[in-house]
This record gives C-alpha cells, sequence and structure tokens, in this order.
C-alpha cells in the first residue's frame, strides 16, 4: 500500500477551480521532467514479475527442443589427419627450399579432383558435392602441414574419409609433379631427336668434304657443336628420369583414429543454446505479451496509459477478502486520512461536491467512496456522502445503513431529505443519503436538472459532498453528474480494468471541466449487489465484509466487533441536536428524528 503526495488535479477548466487547476498545472509540470509513458528498469522488473510464466515456459521450450533435436537429428563424428607438405623440384624430384603456398594446397585438398578419387578410395557412391561439404581443412600458422578433418555419421566412416582425403591429395600432388617430369622428359628426348640429325648431316658433309678445305672445318665445327648439345641434353635427363621414380610430396605425419565420441550435436552447447535461445524469445514475449494486454496491472499502468497520478494505491493480495470500512487507526485508514487531508488542502476554503467514480463496474468505487467520505468525517466536519449509484447498496452494507427510501425516492418527489438522511452506527460524525429502493425508476433522473439542483442545495448544507456515482463505463450518470461537481477521483480495480475504460472515463469528466484530482487503485472488489427491498418482521443481521489484515508499527490492528442484530427497526435519538459530535469531545449524537435539513443547517453561520 502506497501513498502519493497530492499536488493538485490533472486538469480544471470551471471557473470555480481556478485554484485548483493552478495546483494541477504544477503537478504536470513534475510530471513532464519524468514521462509516464517512459520505460524505466522497474517497470521491466515488474514485468518479469507479472509475466515470469510466459520466460519460463519459453525458456523450458527452447531446452526441449534441443533435446529433441539431439535425439532426432543424426549424430556426426569427425576424425582428422595431419599431412606435411613438401615443395617438389622438378630437377631433382625431392624436396627444396622454397616453401609450398599451403592456402592454395588448401584449396586442391577440397578440388573435384580430390575429392572423386578419395571416395573411390572408400568405394563410396555419394556425389563428390556432398562429401566435400563435410571436409575442413585448417592451416596451423608457421608450418606446412595441412589438418585434413573430415565428418561422417559413424566413427569407422570418418576415419576413413580423413586417410581417404590425405592420401588422395599426396597422390594427386605426386601425380601433378610426376606428369610435370614426364613433360620435362618429353620436351628434351624431341630436342634430342632433333641434335641427332643435324649430327648426321654435319657428320656427312665433314666425311664428303675435302682435307684442309674451307667446308670441312665448318663441318668439323658444326659437329662439335652438336655433339656438346646432345651431352647437355643426355646430362639433364639423367636425373629426371632418377626423379621420375623418386617424387616426393609429402606425408601424412599422424593418421586419422577412429573418434570415440561424437563431435555433433555437443549436449551442453545444445542445451545451453537452446536455454538461451528460448529465454531471449521469452523476454521478447513477455514484453510483446504485457505491452499488448488490454487490462491494467498495476499502478504504474495507470499513471502511463492515462497520464493520471495515482493518489492512493492499495496493494494486496488476490486471495484477500473484500475490504470493509477500515478501521482508523490500521495503515490502509491512515493512508485514507493522509489522501483526505491533501486533496482538502488542494481544495481550500468553502464548500466542495467531491465525485468519486469508477472506470469499470464494480464495488471499487463505492469501497472507495466510503472510507473517502469516512476519513473526510474523521479529519473534517461537515461531510456528506450522498449514494447516487443507485443499482449498488455496497455502501450501506459498510456503513450498516436502515434499508429504506433514500436518494432514488428524493428523485422521484416521493420524499424529502430530511427523511432519508441518516447516520452510519459507524461513524456518527458521517451524514449519508442512501441509495434507496427505487433506483430502476429514478436512474433516469441522474442526468436531468433534478440531480443538478439537488447538488447545489446539499453543496449548501456540508462543507464536503462526497457523491458516490456509477463507474463511467456504465452509462453517462457519472459524466452528468460531474457537471455539478468541483473535482473527481477516479477508482481503478486491478487487474480487472480496461485500459480503454480508464483513457475514457477521464476523457468524459475532462470535456465536463472537472477537475479529476488522480486515481485510486486497489484490488479487484467483486460485483456491486443491488439494493434489497424491506421484507415483513425484522431483518437479519448482514453478514460482514472480510477486512483486510492491518499492520501498524505496534502490531496487528485489532478489528472492529459486528454489530449485534437488532430486533426492530426503530431507534430513538437523543434530543440534543450538534454537528455530529459533542462539542466536549464526548460521545457521538444523533440528530432529532424527523428534523429537516434545512433545520440542521439554519443555525450554521454563512460561508
Amino acid at each position: 500500500m502506497s501513498l502519493l503526495c497530492l499536488g493538485g488535479p490533472r486538469r480544471s477548466t470551471r471557473s470555480q477551480g481556478g485554484r485548483i487547476a493552478g495546483a494541477g498545472k504544477e503537478l504536470a509540470n513534475r510530471m513532464e521532467s519524468q514521462p509516464s509513458g517512459a520505460i524505466e528498469l522497474t517497470d521491466y522488473a515488474v514485468m518479469l514479475r507479472r509475466r515470469w510464466w510466459v520466460v519460463v515456459l519459453a525458456t523450458l521450450a527452447g531446452g526441449l527442443l534441443a533435446a529433441v533435436a539431439m535425439v532426432v537429428l543424426p549424430k556426426s563424428y569427425e576424425s582428422s589427419a595431419w599431412v606435411q607438405v613438401s615443395p617438389v623440384n622438378s630437377t631433382s624430384g625431392e624436396g627444396g627450399k622454397d616453401e609450398v603456398n599451403l592456402d592454395t594446397q588448401a584449396q586442391l585438398v577440397k578440388s573435384a579432383t580430390v575429392g572423386q578419387a578419395a571416395l573411390d578410395a572408400m568405394k563410396s557412391n555419394e556425389p563428390y558435392v556432398d562429401a566435400i561439404e563435410r571436409v575442413e581443412v585448417e592451416v596451423p600458422p608457421n608450418s606446412q602441414v595441412l589438418t585434413i578433418t573430415y565428418g561422417d555419421e559413424t566413427p569407422q566412416l570418418a576415419q576413413q574419409g580423413a586417410h581417404a582425403f590425405a592420401q588422395a591429395y599426396l597422390d594427386n600432388r605426386a601425380a601433378q609433379a610426376r606428369q610435370k617430369i614426364r613433360n620435362e622428359i618429353q620436351a628434351l628426348q624431341a630436342e634430342l631427336r632433333e641434335r641427332g640429325k643435324e649430327l648426321d648431316r654435319w657428320a656427312s658433309r665433314a666425311g664428303t668434304a675435302t682435307s684442309g678445305s674451307t667446308e670441312k672445318v665448318l663441318a668439323d665445327t658444326q659437329l662439335q657443336v652438336v655433339k656438346n648439345d646432345i651431352a647437355q641434353i643426355n646430362a639433364k635427363l639423367s636425373p629426371l628420369n632418377t626423379a621420375l621414380t623418386n617424387i616426393t610430396p609429402g606425408e601424412i605425419i599422424t593418421d586419422s583414429t577412429l573418434p570415440e565420441s561424437a563431435s555433433s550435436p555437443i549436449p551442453i552447447l545444445w542445451l545451453g543454446s537452446g536455454l538461451m535461445m528460448g529465454l531471449l524469445a521469452g523476454l521478447m514475449l513477455a514484453y510483446v505479451r504485457d505491452r499488448s494486454d488490454k487490462y491494467l496491472r498495476s499502478a504504474r499502468d495507470v499513471e502511463r496509459v492515462a497520464d493520471l497520478p495515482v493518489l492512493l494505491s492499495l496493494r494486496g493480495s488476490r486471495n484477500q477478502g473484500e475490504i470493509g470500512l477500515l478501521p482508523a487507526r490500521s495503515r490502509a485508514g491512515q493512508s485514507f486520512h493522509e489522501l483526505c487531508h491533501s486533496i482538502t488542502a488542494t481544495l481550500g476554503h468553502g464548500s466542495h461536491v467531491i465525485l468519486v467514480t469508477g472506470a469499470a463496474g464494480g464495488r471499487g468505487g463505492n469501497v472507495v467512496a466510503a472510507n473517502f467520505a469516512a476519513g473526510l468525517a474523521r479529519t473534517e466536519s461537515g461531510v456528506l456522502l450522498v449514494c447516487a449509484d443507485l443499482h449498488s447498496d455496497t455502501t450501506s452494507r459498510l456503513l450498516d445503513l436502515q434499508d429504506g427510501p433514500g436518494l432514488s425516492e428524493v428523485l422521484l418527489d416521493r420524499a424529502e431529505l430530511s427523511r432519508v438522511e441518516q447516520r452510519s452506527p459507524e461513524l456518527a460524525s458521517l451524514r449519508v443519503i442512501p441509495p434507496g429502493m427505487d433506483g430502476e425508476l429514478a436512474s433516469d433522473f441522474l442526468q436531468r436538472d433534478a440531480m443538478a439542483q439537488l447538488i447545489g442545495r446539499l453543496r449548501e448544507t456540508a462543507r464536503y459532498v462526497v457523491i458516490e456515482a456509477p463507474s463511467t463505463s456504465a452509462g453517462a450518470d457519472a459524466q452528468a453528474i460531474a457537471d455539478a461537481s468541483d473535482a473527481a477521483l477516479v477508482v481503478v480495480e486491478l487487474p480487472r480494468t480496461h485500459r480503454d475504460q480508464v483513457t475514457e472515463g477521464v476523457r468524459q469528466l475532462d470535456r465536463m471541466g472537472t477537475a479529476v484530482l488522480g486515481a485510486v487503485v486497489l484490488p479487484y472488489q467483486g460485483r456491486s449487489t443491488p439494493p434489497r427491498r424491506p421484507g415483513p418482521g425484522p431483518r437479519a443481521p448482514r453478514p460482514r465484509p472480510v477486512y483486510p489484515q492491518q499492520q501498524d508499527d505496534y502490531g496487528p490492528v485489532q478489528q472492529p466487533a459486528p454489530p449485534q442484530p437488532r430486533n426492530d427497526q426503530t431507534r430513538e435519538f437523543p434530543q440534543i441536536r450538534t454537528d455530529g459530535v459533542d462539542r466536549d469531545l464526548g460521545e457521538p449524537v444523533w440528530p432529532k428524528r424527523g428534523a429537516t435539513l434545512s433545520d440542521e443547517s439554519s443555525d450554521r453561520p454563512g460561508r
């Protein structure tokens, strides 16, 4: 339960409410510095408390989906082979000092030639395109080593695949080097044949030339040149022939082994990822669900949606009983007293009419009106409660009023005000006009001039006239009564009040120029019950509402004892008339039965 300091109403356009509007403007300025629509960290905490089940369900669903995926999806095993790559020297066929570009060699491992050769070695009919997708090649930094990893559904296939790709790569590299050497040998052999033919021509010319002639000298010289070329070609062919049978493209330094466990799915990784994804999805769903919720769940929601200050928040569990007339010394009762002090300080001197209406149908407006009027009666004098909710007897039950004529009969011109006004046995200083018995017939008069004229008459007889009106969602009765009121309190029952009901109710009151002081928030109090018509014979005692357990600084507050049943419908009152309480602060006394309302107010000094 919390009480917010009242600085003024929400808005007012009435000429009588200039001072009220000024206080409301000051409150509005304070609210603009911290917009009600802004989302704070506490709002997320409240949202998580309210929608925790969405987050929990989504998290569990994510973990469950991950567990199902681990069971349904096929397992994958991986095995790796480490291959040391050696540079191939075409002259000698052995490794040289030049390093090999391993990035290029890594791409060759996943080439179509190597892939098809590996599948042929594994005797697999799988397309090489699919097999290559399960091959990973890594190059450790500052090394001449390739790490070839192959994954498959069984450990045996994974081991065979890694070895097959490593060996196929080395075989392909050796075949390329061997083909290169063969090409060089073929080129040298072709050149050697040409030189042999040339050698035969020069030898023939040298044999036919005259000794000592110029032709003889030229033939012998060219013959020697050709012989030297043939010797050089033969010198090149010899190492190439040796290299052709001694090619070393590299070697498998660590062959693939049989994997002991599956590489995918990893239970910890999959379950953790599933839970995390479920948690994120749950947070998003909770946020969307909370923002799209049409019902108000907290006082913060009321401030954010309706831009309306919450003056009093009675927070309680949903399992607690209905709130009755709160004891004066209870914590909740003292909160109502603080609310009354704040409102009276805001309204100032003079007589005032305060409208109390609910944003949605229910007992909340009746409960707040009764406790608010009781708080005013305990702290101020001259308080009159008018039960204009003609279809509910909640206030009559809370204040233990007698069944009989009331506001309905006054509006129907069947009874005088002095005949229907009662004093509550629970609080003698509070004057009450009950709803009466003919609410169905009199409900139409709430929106006529008769009600406005009646409020004008009541304004002259009491300093504070508290009018308990039907909810704004039930019709235009509250809007019509607001036209004759100075200020209004909107009661919001959580979590049964729709956000549109609050905004529409405030809009109706604003249109009438009534200063909306703020909202009173309390748990849902149930539905209102219609007034009972009196039957023959003495009535049975009313069941008492269940009061919420109150706690103050000194321990639990003693609840009032239920009243004893009465044997008749009459009550004898002392003949001494006061304003409700003896001047010497003695026991409350009652006005003389039959005294008119004008008689009571005739001795009061003018305001």
